[in-house]
């Protein structure tokens, strides 16, 4: 039975069974699972104690769906938050015997738009989520319930009714890249009308459709070079063939499935049963597979060699829990627990403190005085190196070089605080490293701490005078402090240091624009398009600017440019109804 000692709310009665091998795999992966049960409203962990059995734990969050899991930070959506929890134990360090402990540390609050998958995309840090209800990939906004990415072409608008039933997202290369929906329609409710062979997988990039005719598929995931997902409606997990886009079923799977994760060559199937007497799951040729191999819907979990395809191992959960939604891997981690919010004890009581350490160089996330301590610590040597007449030594820039990219590598893995030691470990040893300066202002402009961001950037740009990332990166700080004269001169100098720098020359039309110099502006955003010339903002920002100018035909060219390249701008929409609108031509508005 799943522990659930400390909190307020009763512990579900769930027996977790396994076959006889799964504990030492597990153990021998060196691996965890977090998973999800929205039905239950838990979020849970299995892993493995010190004694060598099988340790489960759980803790109640409403409506627990879609999860994005590192072995240090863990993204769940809810009834109608984003929850961020962070582990709190460093390494080596056991809490109660477990390895890792869970925090929730920030929630956002996006209402109830019905979020399934979410994702954390690798340059940006971005949450990308779907929503449901809104027929939409979604971010997090700071004053709304989100901003609007992108939606599939049929549908007609985005509002509040679960259309397609969009539910599915995949990363390729740290970007968004492909969703799964149940149907091609733009109803209410009228997936449900086609959830035999109705859904679809789609490529976001180039809005194609690559695969149809499949029954509610779920949980895309792009792994060793395949598109890999769960036809739930059917029962079987494959793959998408590239060459004519078919479904490739690899392992039958005797439940409605959802989530999937994969380790090393095995892939890690959720399996539910089917909904009470909701009729989602009525009718499905899943039915019809469980009658010709005379066996019943179970929930769990199934181990599949991808080599194989044959089940290696199997999870059963078996009481209240019934239907599972979407479950991760935790590597390196033997045996993780959370702390929950339905305890005061436990939520309010248990308080972890930074080390005074954290007030050293280079704690961005945690003081707002760090890159202020930064630049007094590195004068402080540089000094001390003029003295010395020292010289970084050549045979330190491989090793500075192997430093970056580690650290570089764990900022995209979100793990700020890792990356922020290894850049100060980088300025120790050369505090003329450019690069490890203006990762730094990365790292603080993304926390929002705009003032540490600035000096960094400035300190890259003083040691290289051409760095013209740091250049537009400076100007977009001063964009948003109305700092406009400033950032024009920064986004120049970005220009001069690389005249083929197409954000630059669009950021400076943009502040130009905010100065009213809109023919000056025109001209940047033309440049820009020159350089890329399929840059559908820049033409959207050309066509206001030529709108400020009374230019509405020659805006509406741009426009619809804009359109034909991002059928989903909405912006441009809204701008181009505009436009016939100037020109007195609202039916067309209207239209549109």
């Amino acid at each position: 039975m799943i522990s659930q000692s400390g909190t307020s709310k009763e512990l579900i009665p769930v027996d977790i069974l396994t076959d006889r091998h799964f504990i030492a795999w597990l153990e021998a992966q060196g691996i965890s699972l977090v998973f999800s049960t929205y039905q239950s409203s838990r979020l849970m962990f299995i892993g493995v104690d010190a004694q060598g059995n099988l340790s489960g734990f759980e803790r109640v969050f409403d409506r627990a769906m879609g999860i994005y899991a590192t072995t240090e930070r863990i993204y769940l959506s809810t009834r109608y938050q984003i929850w961020q929890l962070d582990n709190v134990l460093s390494d080596g360090e056991l809490y109660q015997g477990y390895d890792k402990l869970y925090i929730p540390r920030k929630s956002h609050i996006t209402g109830d738009v019905d979020i399934h998958d979410l994702v954390v995309e690798d340059d940006s840090n971005r949450i990308v989520f779907v929503s449901t209800k809104l027929n939409i990939l979604a971010t997090l906004s700071e004053k709304h319930s989100c901003i609007p990415l992108w939606k599939p072409s049929f549908i007609s608008s985005i509002v509040g009714e679960d259309r397609c039933h969009l539910n599915g997202l995949a990363l390729v290369d740290g970007k968004a890249r492909y969703v799964t929906l149940c149907a091609q329609s733009d109803i209410v409710d009228g997936w449900r009308d086609h959830r035999n062979n109705g859904g679809c997988v789609i490529d976001i990039q180039s809005n194609e459709i690559i695969t149809t005719g499949l029954s509610m598929p779920h949980s895309p995931r792009y792994y060793q070079g395949k598109l890999w997902l769960l036809n739930a409606g059917t029962g079987y997990f494959g793959y998408i063939d590239p060459s004519n886009g078919t479904f490739e079923p690899i392992t039958f799977c005797p439940g409605f499935l959802r989530g999937l994760a994969f380790w090393g060559d095995y892939a890690i199937v959720g399996i539910s049963k089917a909904r009470g007497k909701d009729s989602s799951f009525k009718g499905l040729p899943l039915e019809q597979n469980l009658a010709q191999k005379d066996t019943e819907p179970r929930c769990g979990f199934l181990v599949i060699d991808l080599r194989t395809g044959s089940i290696k191992h199997w999870i059963r959960l078996e009481g209240e829990v019934e239907e599972l939604y979407d479950v991760q891997v935790l590597p390196g981690v033997k045996r993780p627990q959370a702390i929950g919010l339905y305890s005061d004890t436990e939520i309010s009581q248990y308080i972890t403190l930074e080390s005074l350490e954290s007030f050293s160089p280079l704690s961005l996330s945690h003081s707002t005085n760090s890159l202020q301590t930064i630049t007094k610590t590195i004068q402080e040597r540089l000094k001390s190196i003029d003295k010395q007449n020292s010289t970084i030594q050549s045979n330190s820039n491989s090793q500075i070089e192997q430093l970056y990219q580690q650290a570089y590598k764990l900022q995209n893995e979100l793990k700020i605080d890792e990356s922020i030691s290894l850049y100060h470990q980088i300025l120790t040893q050369n505090p003329q490293y450019a690069p490890a300066w203006y990762q730094l202002g990365v790292i603080a402009d993304n926390l929002g701490n705009k003032d540490e961001a600035i000096i960094a950037y400035k300190k890259a740009i003083e040691i290289d005078p051409n760095y013209a990332q740091a250049y537009n990166n400076l100007g977009i700080i001063y964009i948003g402090n109305k700092e406009i004269e400033q950032a024009i001169v920064c986004f120049q100098q970005a220009i001069t240091s690389k005249p083929d720098h197409a954000f630059a020359h669009n950021n400076l039309g943009l502040a130009y624009q905010m100065k009213e110099r809109y023919i000056e502006a025109a001209n940047r955003f033309k440049q820009a398009l020159s350089i890329n010339p399929e840059y559908t903002e820049a033409y959207h920002n050309l066509a206001n600017a030529l709108k400020f100018q009374k230019q509405y035909n020659q805006a509406i060219v741009n426009l619809e440019t804009a359109l034909k390249l991002n059928p989903n701008h909405i912006k441009s929409y809204l701008a181009l109804a505009e436009c016939y609108e100037q020109i007195n031509q609202e039916d067309t508005a209207f239209l549109r």
